[in-house]
């Protein structure tokens, strides 16, 4: 079954650890440890309260979405402050004394504390306040209809007091044992105990026990959501008496606001609003608060996180290839969750094309590959049948056959030049451009790889000479103090030779072969964190030399970072910018939808902006793993929780964060990306 997954979309690093989140008119709120209070509109997140409190918050609520309440201590003090949202003011109290409690209500923040023989409560509403003497209080609760409130004292009583007319308190009954919670619906209260929970009617004073031994108690819309020690979660509801339980998956906290209750176990939270339920799949990140508004906000200590719920998402990988003299395109459609990454089995596609729709199944997974010859299509559209996904859109322009030369080249064939020839030893890769081979230089006595174009004739030639004219000189400026790009030897037209028959011409570059592989070898193998690291950093200090040098690679990828040496090296930079000169065909391909950037697909816009994106998402795929959903800027949940693990983890997710941020002007510079991981691993840069 397809379902929707929480795509996390925003990220940011907050100085103090984050205690509570909340949501109130579509704006998520934020408290941290020392009482500062940030909003998220969606696009900006800033501070909107700076804390009056002199230390660390103590204890907090937050039962009333507009209302906190948090308190410090200092010496035998309590400085208590209430914040309003709705003004976002907030107001200070100093107790002479410890506070045991507080809880906010539509008054005013209800405080309490005392010892064993006498205790105190007040009441702090910003303007005014008043405080009277009690029993000790075990626990409390105020009903906001009748503007009473309910305390278990430690004597054993029920008593009740009406907020407006404090000195008014009432002793209602006697009680048994110890209470830990106390909350009131409609003619009942109801005592969380340790071994059970007792529902007593105010009126009758009769009190029937529910015997569950409660790890945690909340009431939602007459409801009561009870978690036990077993991880199960019980929902009993008191108007029919009936209950039924769900398991889950080690409970760590329990939330409520106003009616909503979420339950955030292991691997995923529950929401119960009375008696329905919806499941928020985490992935096995360890959220410590979550709140359900405009999206989905969740924090991991000082950590905020916001998302939204998205269907899977399409991935499509195009290339050409040449069968029986005539062009095809290859298309590869990858289907995932879009934060699990887990495969989409067995669904089908929508495949529509200028000859209609047909439809092709996935495998087990997740992915299919389209045939489609080249001289007819404009457009493919791709969508999941069975789900109502945002499709997939593809331009393939119809390409004009007379600049394709299908030559096919195998180990022992010869390319030519007036200047000597070279020997094909293997086919290193394939794009949308045209094929890569290791050969060997006769003359020269060395490797190198060959770079064959398809779609180059004579007359979009000189463009492209003038350009390849350009790298070679922008390659000999980069590699002055060391190496940071391949090498480019040059550009010819070849002449194919294969058992004595000649194949025809082709253009081509010809470059420095790097012996170590690309990227892509260091991702599937078992390098450490170190290593891969320093892979980065250098990566990046390479693409900072190239924008300073004022070129945009284009078309970053693990494929086009080669190894050599045990460096990696920058190649195929400049090559998208080349063949815009040569047509549309090329421009609809002449990035990997994987790690391009959104505005790059979307709207054909490439600046170095667009590398930013593309390096973050790289940076992602060597350190976890996991390759993103393409044109997404979430980080899969799963991967979150990988990168959080990781040495300095919370600082690289916040940067990896910004620089796949959905808005160009948002990403960092990599001058400046640079700089940051640096300074998170001075030790890797030695040397350098």
């Amino acid at each position: 079954m397809v379902v929707m997954e929480l795509a996390i979309e925003y990220i940011r690093k907050l100085d103090n650890d984050i205690i509570d989140l909340g949501s109130f008119k579509n704006k998520f709120f934020v408290l941290t440890a020392n009482g500062d209070v940030y909003r998220f509109d969606g696009k900006d997140f800033k501070r909107v309260i700076v804390s009056k409190l002199k230390g660390t918050v103590t204890q907090h609520s937050w039962n009333i979405p507009h209302m906190i309440g948090s308190t410090s201590v200092v010496g035998n003090s309590t400085i208590i402050q209430l914040i309003d949202l709705r003004s976002q003011k907030a107001s200070l109290l100093e107790a002479n004394d410890k506070v045991a409690g507080v809880l906010t209500t539509s008054k005013g923040l209800i405080y309490w504390g005392g010892g064993i023989i006498e205790g105190y409560l007040g009441l702090f509403t910003g303007d005014n306040s008043w405080r009277v003497k009690t029993k000790p209080i075990q626990a409390l609760t105020y009903d906001e209809h009748d503007e009473k409130i309910y305390i278990a004292t430690l004597t054993g009583l029920l008593t009740t007091l009406d907020v407006n007319k404090p000195t008014n308190q009432e002793a209602l009954m006697k009680i048994q044992g110890r209470v830990i919670k106390i909350m009131k619906h409609e003619d009942s209260l109801i005592l969380m105990q340790p071994d059970k929970i007792s529902v007593i009617n105010i009126s009758s004073r009769e009190t029937y026990p529910i015997n569950i031994r409660p790890r945690t108690l909340n009431l939602s819309k007459g409801v009561l959501i009870i978690t036990t020690e077993g991880d199960e979660v019980v929902l009993r509801d008191l108007g029919s008496d009936k209950s039924r339980s769900i398991k889950v998956n080690e409970v760590y906290k329990v939330i409520q606001r106003g009616d909503e209750v979420y339950v955030i176990a292991k691997d995923k939270v529950i929401r119960i609003i009375g008696n329905n339920l919806e499941e928020i799949p985490l992935e096995g990140l360890p959220a410590s608060y979550i709140a359900v508004g405009n999206g989905v906000a969740l924090s991991l200590f000082n950590i905020f996180m916001h998302g939204v719920f998205q269907p899977p998402k399409i991935d499509a990988k195009v290339e050409l290839s040449i069968e029986n003299e005539e062009p095809v395109y290859n298309i590869e459609v990858n289907v995932r969750g879009i934060s699990s990454l887990t495969p989409i089995k067995n669904e089908e596609l929508l495949i529509e094309t200028n000859e209609g729709i047909t439809g092709i199944k996935l495998n087990d997974e997740g992915k299919a590959t389209i045939r489609l010859s080249a001289d007819k299509q404009a457009k493919v559209k791709i969508t999941l049948k069975q789900f109502e996904s945002k499709p997939t859109m593809l331009n393939l322009p119809s390409l004009d056959k007379s600049v394709v030369e299908g030559i096919r080249l195998t180990k022992g064939d010869r390319l030519l030049t007036d200047g000597g020839e070279f020997i094909i030893q293997e086919k290193l890769g394939s794009g949308g451009f045209g094929v890569v081979y290791r050969a060997y230089s006769a003359m020269e006595d060395r490797y190198i790889a060959v770079k064959l174009f398809f779609g180059v004739s004579p007359g979009n030639l000189e463009p492209i000479l003038d350009e390849v004219g350009k790298l070679g000189k922008l390659s000999a400026r980069l590699n002055t103090d060391r190496k940071r790009v391949i090498e480019l030897y040059g550009f010819h037209e070849f002449r194919a030779v294969s058992h004595g028959q000649k194949k025809g011409r082709v253009y081509g570059m010809v470059m420095e072969y790097a012996d170590g592989g690309s990227l892509r070898s260091v991702i599937n193998s078992n390098a450490r964190f170190n290593e891969r690291m320093r892979y980065i950093i250098l990566i990046t200090e390479a693409l900072a030399k190239l924008h300073e040098a004022g070129v945009i690679h284009g078309d970053l990828k693990p494929e086009n970072i080669l190894i050599k040496g045990g460096n990696p090296l920058l190649a195929d930079f400049g090559i998208s910018r080349i063949f815009k000169h040569v047509g549309e065909f090329v421009t609809a391909i002449g990035y990997t939808y994987a790690y391009a950037a959104p505005e790059a697909t979307q709207k054909g816009i490439i600046s170095e902006k667009s590398d930013v994106y593309s390096i973050g998402t790289m940076m992602i795929e060597t350190l976890t793993g996991d390759l993103p959903a393409g044109q997404s800027t979430n980080i899969p949940i799963k991967t979150l929780n990988k990168l959080s693990q990781l040495d300095k983890g919370t600082e690289l997710i916040e940067l990896i964060s910004r620089m796949r941020s959905e808005d160009p002007n948002n990403r960092p510079h990599v001058k400046d990306i640079y700089a940051s991981l640096t300074r998170l691993y001075p030790d890797m840069i030695k040397g350098l």
